[in-house]
């Protein structure tokens, strides 16, 4: 199955730095069984360590995937139906003790990151999550969130306190209660979906979902034929009603009537505001130290 990509990030109209990166890869940057991969991480943490935490996790995904390397972290059956299920619950907690590690090397208190990652394989989309970055399903004009927001405000709206309403204006709507580098002992959400032809996935950090509604969302998204005018309406109109945060927007389309992804080269990564249309590669680094346990 072919798709239609879209993909942007920006540092919005206030933070200095963007924290925020992203990753999407595609044949011949992945195992022949997997067609695609979207990942999305909001680094936190202050001004250096979140921008370190979100490149490093990017960057370490890139690697895992593009090489095959994720294979040596997974005593899964690869035969099994929900193996890449495993794979990126054991990817994401290989990240986080790369990042604990990392920050106590650095001296980077409290750094951390969100990571949203999607694999397509076949007719399944596998998704990994921690944090408050979402995954959206856009079907037949229908939004729908398949990731749950590990947030405050999220748990006080599920626990009935407080209404979704209240929970989207509150305070406290960015106070995390899971995200990578910040506890050895992280749960990874895992979520497994059918998918099919003229299915559009969007994968997205809070900058957006803060700023821009469901409703919003899918309005623009069904209503554009470009996935990339998608992205480039959605970050903007974000930054139209304030931008206080970075934003990044993931978006892939599947759709039958093209042979593969829009995307020449494989691969792209980015982490810094974008100016016409360019974007910067985040900084590759050695995870063979997660096989290794060691970082020296």
């Amino acid at each position: 199955m072919g798709f239609q990509l879209g993909h942007l990030t920006d540092r919005g109209r206030v933070r200095e730095l963007n924290e925020d990166s992203y990753l999407v890869l595609t044949q011949p940057n992945l195992p022949p069984n997997v067609s695609l991969l979207l990942a999305v991480a909001d680094g936190m943490g202050g001004h250096q360590a979140g921008d370190v935490a979100s490149k490093q996790a990017i960057a370490t995904i890139n690697q895992l995937f593009s090489t095959g390397q994720f294979q040596q972290l997974v005593d899964y059956n690869p035969e099994r139906s929900d193996y890449y299920a495993a794979v990126l619950k054991d990817v994401i907690e290989a990240i986080n003790e790369q990042l604990i590690d990392l920050s106590d090397r650095m001296h980077l208190e409290s750094m951390g990151t969100t990571a949203t990652v999607a694999l397509f394989v076949g007719s399944q989309l596998f998704v990994g999550h921690v944090g408050d970055s979402r995954g959206y399903l856009l079907r037949d004009g229908e939004l729908k969130q398949i990731t749950q927001d590990h947030s405050w405000v999220a748990d006080q709206v599920a626990s009935g306190a407080m209404t979704a309403g209240e929970a989207y204006h509150h305070p406290k709507k960015n106070i995390l209660l899971r995200a990578l580098g910040n506890n050895i002992a992280l749960r990874v959400d895992r979520v497994v979906k059918p998918v099919y032809s003229g299915d559009t996935l969007i994968v997205c950090s809070d900058g957006l979902s803060n700023k821009v509604g469901d409703a919003e969302i899918a309005q623009i998204v069904a209503g554009q034929t470009n996935p990339q005018v998608a992205c480039q309406q959605l970050v903007h109109l974000a930054n139209t009603r304030g931008g206080e945060d970075n934003i990044t927007v993931v978006i892939a389309r599947l759709d039958d009537r093209v042979a593969g992804p829009n995307l020449p080269g494989g691969r792209v990564s980015g982490s810094q505001q974008h100016i016409g249309g360019q974007v910067t590669d985040t900084r590759l680094v050695d995870t063979d130290k997660i096989f290794r346990g060691t970082n020296n």
